[in-house]
């Protein structure tokens, strides 16, 4: 299996192999594999999973420092990767100086990729003639409905919308988008259905656990943009180190999940947190070419999937934008949300009652039996 070792340094080798080669980037590329949220010292068992799937590639996406893209094949059997730095030029999300009154963000007008990172992209998008693009991302594009709080576009709603526009009027095709999760290699993905050179796929992460989300643009949100994530390697969501801190996210992860409204997923209930990696498979011989998308458990098993058709936007630029799949109502979200945190206050509670309880009072108890009852000094 060749292996792309990272967003900032792409190489090839065989798993289990510590040498690398040179990529062979004429060959038509029909498969490949990606994944990020691992860490060295936990167990790793997915490896095995992943090696039967017999990927050409494995895409191994982080927090890189440098943004940079690779094409496989050729012609109209081109697939091209475009690995994004969203650290580098980001702004900040809050002052780190509000205490003395000095502006060093600009709230939603702030930035994520940098004005030459920007201008790359769009050559990239527009100059090229591949009918797939596969954009790594270690943000989420696409979703705004981040009730927990985690990083993604969203935060900057001038690039959000910059970016989305993008995909749209950049005449690229078949676009992929794949996000990645903080601080380490990402598995989580975007796929862009109908970017103007064929088709476009993202892959995005950040959120220790698998979903499908997807907006509707165009005058008649004929036009469908995609995000694939899939985070969790080597810890997920619902698989971590047995903590207290552990076993309050899992919680806190199933209810937000079965409560809120998620307008953004394909199936609102979709969602996987477990182990996971992404799949990707490129049919040539459709027209036009497909790519089946899945997300992966640890055995190998399908959690998530969904196709991508190498098409484009085909609508003028002033036609541009894009809106959640799934209607929802402010209010709505509002009793949701509510209902969550009430939820997440009883059981916090609860614990601390439970901490005083199974703890505290038999300690107090033991003392007592050790040492006695303590001894009132006497009045005078």
């Amino acid at each position: 299996m060749k292996v792309v070792l990272s967003t900032t340094a792409l190489a090839v080798g065989c798993v289990g192999s510590a040498q690398s080669k040179a990529m062979d980037t004429s060959k038509t590329l029909r498969r490949f594999a990606f994944g990020s949220n691992i860490h060295q010292d936990l167990p790793q068992p997915i490896w095995r999973a992943i090696e039967k799937t017999n990927p050409e590639l494995f895409l191994s996406l982080g927090n890189n420092g440098i943004y940079t893209s690779y094409t496989f094949g050729s012609g109209d059997q081109a697939v091209k990767l475009l690995l994004l730095d969203n650290r580098y030029h980001k702004d900040p999300y809050v002052s780190k100086h509000a205490k003395k009154n000095v502006t060093d963000f600009n709230g939603q007008n702030g930035d994520i990729l940098g004005d030459a990172q920007w201008t790359w992209l769009a050559a990239q998008l527009h100059e090229s003639t591949a009918a797939f693009h596969v954009i790594g991302s270690a943000l989420q594009v696409l979703p705004n409905d981040r009730w927990f709080g985690t990083e993604s576009y969203s935060a900057f709603s001038v690039a959000h919308r910059r970016f989305v526009d993008l995909l749209q009027v950049s005449n690229a095709s078949g676009v992929v988008l794949l996000r990645s999760r903080f601080g380490t290699p990402f598995v989580n993905t975007w796929f862009c259905v109908g970017c103007d050179p064929n088709y476009v796929f993202m892959y995005s992460g950040n959120v220790e656990f698998a979903e499908i989300n997807q907006v509707q643009c165009g005058a008649t949100n004929a036009f469908k943009l995609t995000e694939v994530t899939s985070s969790g390697l080597t810890h997920s969501a619902l698989e971590w180190t047995i903590s207290p801190f552990h076993l309050a996210s899992a919680f806190w992860y199933t209810v937000s999940n079965a409560l809120l409204p998620w307008h953004y997923r394909l199936n609102r209930r979709a969602h996987f947190g477990g182990l996971n990696f992404g799949d990707v498979q490129f049919d040539w011989t459709t027209s036009p070419p497909t790519a089946v998308v899945s997300v992966k458990d640890v055995r190998g098993r399908v959690k998530l999937q969904t196709v991508f058709p190498s098409t484009k936007f085909g609508e003028p630029a002033e036609n541009a934008g894009c809106e959640p799949i799934h209607a929802v109502s402010p209010g709505s979200v509002m009793v949701r949300v509510m209902a969550l945190f009430a939820i997440m206050t009883v059981f916090f509670a609860s614990v601390l009652v439970n901490v005083v309880v199974v703890v505290v009072v038999p300690l107090q108890i033991l003392r007592r039996l050790v040492f006695g009852q303590p001894v009132k000094p006497k009045a005078d």
